[in-house]
């Protein structure tokens, strides 16, 4: 990773289930996290402002920086950032960040971040597996759950009988022990409260701007990321 950049960002498009990339290279100079996160956001959005948070036009969007996925005491922060409901009545851009272990799984499987714009006709959650970006139904079962069995509920669906510890195969010889990084909604962000947070792990929070609101606004639950990267 020269810099300590993969070299791509995801963009996923929940109206259109379009999955495209968009090159790091690019944004570099702005540093990664927030600065990056930021540059993204006004270069494909800027021109349309002003627009509500819950419009399907914002974006959210999920950032690593340079050093995640290394020893460097406090890489794992991920940056958070979109037009955020919680500023209301003021609806502007915003930003919050979380730790642990997503962007740090995120890097393995190839992304420096992802982008995810647009609202899906139906609940879903997005499942990264290395470079295999897909949306997944939600629908069955995953909608309606508080955040720790929706993380542990999707961690059973992308490593099917899992047992932590032990090795698993994830895709094409792709061999793991680790289990996916997951980052989601609960039913407060369901149901689009604007002090809705985001949670990953057992207590790693977005915890401003209301993005869990974001993620119910899109009907979008959650996003798994794992990589042997």
């Amino acid at each position: 990773m020269p810099g300590g950049y993969t070299g791509k960002i995801v963009r996923v498009n929940l109206t259109t289930k379009e999955i495209s990339r968009i090159d790091t290279a690019k944004y570099e100079e702005y540093g990664g996290g927030h600065g990056i996160g930021s540059a993204v956001f006004f270069d494909l959005v800027g021109h349309q402002l002003p627009f509500e948070a819950f419009d399907p036009r914002n974006l959210i969007i999920m950032m690593a920086s340079p050093f995640s996925g290394t020893f460097m005491p406090g890489s794992g922060r991920c940056e958070v950032q979109g037009l955020g409901p919680g500023l209301y009545p003021f609806e502007w851009f915003g930003h919050s960040n979380f730790g642990g272990r997503f962007t740090a799984q995120m890097k393995f499987a190839g992304w420096d971040g992802i982008v995810v714009e647009g609202c899906s006709d139906k609940p879903v959650w997005i499942n990264i597996t290395n470079d295999q970006v897909k949306i997944e139904d939600a629908t069955n079962g995953i909608w309606g759950m508080d955040t720790w069995d929706t993380q542990d509920e999707i961690s059973r669906r992308v490593v099917p009988g899992l047992k932590y510890g032990e090795w698993a195969d994830l895709a094409n010889s792709c061999y793991t022990t680790q289990i996916p990084a997951v980052v989601c909604c609960g039913p407060a962000g369901e149901r689009k409260s604007r002090v809705a947070c985001l949670l990953h792990g057992p207590g790693s929070q977005a915890a401003l701007c209301g993005y869990g609101a974001v993620f119910g606004s899109k009907n979008l639950k959650a996003i798994s990321a794992i990589g042997t990267g």
